[in-house]
């Protein structure tokens, strides 16, 4: 593996991690990577022994975190870190380069590539910022934590403000040729397949990126997923512990999983809605009656 690519930089704002996360950091070493986690405080979870804890005050101050105060346009978003980890991550970037994900990310081959930028590509925005790679000192991510700084505090209310100063910038500095298709898409339809089902993963998949916020925003338990389902399988191979969801909480899982996007489309589409409802219930009816017998006896 290339020098550059050795170490994958990650933040975490809190003394626990769940399932979620632990895979994120299981599946970069497993693959081959460093992975360095910059803290604020002791974590209590156990974490895997290769994993390198780095000290979050080196990059900005602990006194300078902060958390939205404010929902966004998309509903979610309230007490959430994500501006502050974009500060962050512009910051860390700038001084050290290398490869930054979110905690949310699971690595599915090397992140070994060759070019000096790298940047995820997004169905909406030209460019997110969660899985990224700069060089060091690059003027990119200069210029991104000064605008972010000036724009950037717990007062902001549009979700998209930190990845269009990425975009701006991307573009004004003429690197829209590392623009890249290496993960899934950020939709919800396609996560909740993952969720629900095994899925055949395309080859050019370096990463799934698990859109964690519509989990914290929707009170989706991380660590409770369907035995069968493509997030338990990989929980499984790096051994993460997790509850399997059954009986009538598979019910209830389900559902939820389902109401993300139906209460969406009820809205505009209501015949799609009950249309897509029917469907559900026939498809899976007899598989989870049939699975609450088999827990009851």
């Amino acid at each position: 593996m290339h020098p550059d690519n050795q170490i994958i930089h990650s933040l975490w704002i809190g003394k626990e991690l769940s399932p979620l996360e632990l895979l994120t950091i299981y599946s970069f070493i497993a693959n081959g990577h460093k992975f360095y986690l910059w803290i604020y405080e002791s974590i209590e979870t156990p974490l895997p022994q290769k994993v390198i804890l780095k000290d979050a005050n080196e990059i900005i101050p602990y006194s300078k975190v902060f958390k939205y105060k404010f929902a966004n346009q998309y509903g979610h978003g309230k007490g959430s870190y994500a501006g502050f980890s974009d500060l962050f991550r512009y910051a860390l970037l700038y001084q050290y380069g290398g490869w930054w994900v979110d905690m949310d990310v699971t690595c599915l081959k090397p992140f070994d590539i060759k070019e000096p930028y790298v940047f995820r590509s997004h169905h909406e925005l030209k460019v997110v910022g969660n899985i990224i790679k700069c060089p060091p000192k690059s003027e990119l991510m200069q210029n991104c934590y000064k605008d972010a700084l000036f724009l950037i505090d717990e007062h902001n209310r549009n979700w998209n403000r930190p990845i269009e100063i990425l975009n701006r910038n991307i573009v004004e500095l003429n690197l829209e040729s590392y623009i890249r298709s290496f993960t899934n898409p950020d939709k919800w339809l396609i996560i909740k397949k993952y969720l629900v089902n095994q899925w055949d993963i395309p080859e050019h998949y370096y990463a799934i990126h698990w859109v964690n916020e519509e989990w914290r925003r929707h009170k989706i338990a991380k660590n409770k997923t369907i035995a069968n389902s493509f997030y338990a399988s990989l929980l499984k191979k790096y051994n993460v512990s997790f509850i399997h969801v059954k009986g009538l909480q598979l019910i209830n899982y389900k559902i939820k999983l389902t109401n993300l996007y139906s209460a969406m489309v009820l809205l505009k589409y209501p015949h799609v809605f009950f249309k897509t409802l029917l469907r559900f219930i026939i498809r899976h009816n007899k598989k989870i009656i049939n699975q609450f017998n088999s827990d009851i006896n």
